[in-house]
This record gives C-alpha cells, structure tokens and sequence, in this order.
C-alpha cells in the first residue's frame, strides 16, 4: 500500500482486500491506520469450516461467519459479507449485538492465523505464524480441542 503514495493522484480513503484471520496483513492494516485509510475486509466466509471458529462459535451460542465477522469489526475492519438469503443477512446484522472476549479475538487470530500448529495435553497449542514469522502458543480451554490438531 505505501507504493501507491508515490502513484496517487487523490487521497486515498478507503482501502478493500482480502482480510480475514487467515490473510491478516499486518502491515497493511498499521499503514492504513497510520495513513487514516478505512479498511475494508472480504474473505471471512470462506473459513467457517474451520475447527477453531465453530468451537468460540459453539461456546458464544453464534455461527462460525459471525464469530469471523465479529472479529474483523471489531479490528475496526468493515466488512462486507453477501447473501442472498433472508435469514442469513439477518444472521450477518446479528454481528453488531454482541462482542468478543480479548481471548477468543487471540484465539481466532492464533488459531486461524496460517499456523502449523498442534494441540497437546490440557488445550495447549503452538504454532508458528507463517505470515508474521511468530511462534504463536495460546491455551485454548475447550476440552474437546485437548490433543487435537486445530
């Protein structure tokens, strides 16, 4: 995003990508606060499959996309999620009536974050995150995650 200053003709508000607890892009998102440029995320669908989302879902009485839509807004992220199903766009709108715990904003980032990672005894998992080159370990208190592979 820096290389567009030198290009830009016009101030640059809005900025949309892929965002999403797998494709983060740190950097981008600390330019784009610094340069006060609005991010705007897409992607956050195509991980509601995940195990780690449906586990802070299953425990918030949510769906995995609003665990991932939750998390993107309250990054300060604005998302565009698309349906065309009436129960869905309602389901999307549902994301503003509730919060995440600082835990379970680590978690989705940690868990979901492009990490190889493993689960051992007690819910404790390490990983490292490809994207930020960290070693990422985070202490997920759901039984059935114990010794599982996230």
């Amino acid at each position: 995003m820096k290389e567009i200053d030198e290009y830009k003709t016009m101030p640059i508000y809005n900025e949309q990508q892929e965002l999403h607890p797998l494709a983060q892009f740190r950097d981008i998102q600390e330019y784009a606060n610094s340069a006060n440029v609005r991010l705007t995320g897409y992607g956050t669908g195509i991980l509601s499959s995940n195990e780690v989302a449906k586990s802070i879902a299953a425990r918030l009485g949510r769906s995995p996309g609003q665990v991932l839509l939750r998390w993107a807004v309250q990054k300060g992220i604005a998302v565009t999620p698309a349906s065309r199903k009436v129960e869905r766009l309602k389901e999307n709108l549902e994301v503003l009536n509730f919060k995440l715990e600082d835990e379970d904003l680590y978690i989705a980032a940690a868990g979901l974050a492009d990490v190889v990672a493993g689960c051992i005894s007690m819910g404790l998992c390490f990983g490292t995150n490809r994207a930020q080159n960290d070693l990422v370990v985070v202490e997920i208190n759901f039984p059935e995650r114990a010794g599982r592979n996230l």
